[in-house]
Formats: structure tokens, sequence, C-alpha cells
């Protein structure tokens, strides 16, 4: 990416991904400085100021094989979130399974435990797909 921001003469502005990104890292905000509220351009505001949109478009156009590969290779990598229903612990209320185990209560049946509903997170290692895509593995 250097390189072709070095021959396309135009800056290079990189972005630190983690699990909390959000779109007002991306965009901007405001920020209070000084007892006062100024907008701060997120780094996407700032690559599309005038003459770097043609940027982005233009290595779009230049590079569009290898960016169709590296979409197919991080989506690829995108974490598998799941939602588990019925869980005896969780983060939220399962309202189906709680209205089945009220139903159950007013009927004289014993009430289930299992209230929750849990997210499960299946994680892949980014710098594994890395390795194994700049050996030329499969």
């Amino acid at each position: 990416m250097e390189y072709m921001a070095w021959r396309l003469k135009r800056p290079l502005i990189t972005v630190s991904c983690h699990d909390d990104l959000t779109a007002s890292d991306l965009v901007g905000r405001y920020l209070v400085k000084g007892g006062e509220t100024v907008w701060m351009d997120g780094p996407l505001a700032r690559a599309v100021r005038p003459g770097e949109a043609g940027y982005v478009a233009e290595v779009l156009a230049r590079y569009s094989g290898l960016v169709k590969h590296l979409r197919k290779t991080f989506e690829a990598m995108r974490d598998e979130n799941r939602v588990e229903k019925r869980q005896v612990q969780g983060d939220e209320v399962d309202i189906d399974a709680l209205v089945e185990a009220l139903a159950d209560a007013r009927d004289g049946s014993e009430m289930s435990d299992r209230l929750f509903t849990r997210m499960h997170r299946s994680e892949r290692n980014i710098v594994v797909m890395f390795m194994v895509d700049m050996s030329g593995s499969t």
C-alpha cells in the first residue's frame, strides 16, 4: 500500500482495526477541546478530501482483481458470531424461552432455567491467514 501511495503521489492513510472499531472511529466525531466542542475528521473523512476520492477510485480501478481477491480473503477471515439460545447463563434474556417457561409454570409444570441467550464468537487468527497467503499454500 505504501508503494502504491508513493507511485500515485498520494498520502497513505492507515486505520488500525480492532474489535471495538465503530463508524465514528472511521468518519470522525465531536471532541471537547479547551472547553469547546470541535469536529475531528476520522481517517475515512480525511481520505476522501478533494483530490483523494480520485485516488481511491484510481486504486480500485487499477487493482480491481487484487481488491476482489483481498475482499474474498477478508470475508473468509470474518469472525463468525452466532446467538446460542436457551442458555443457563448469558448476556440477554431469551424471550421465547421465557414465555415458554412462564407458560409451563402457569400450567403447573417445572419451569426451565435456560432463559438466556449468549453470543458465541468464533475468532480466526489473521496472522495465520496472511502467513498461508504469503507462502502460496492453500
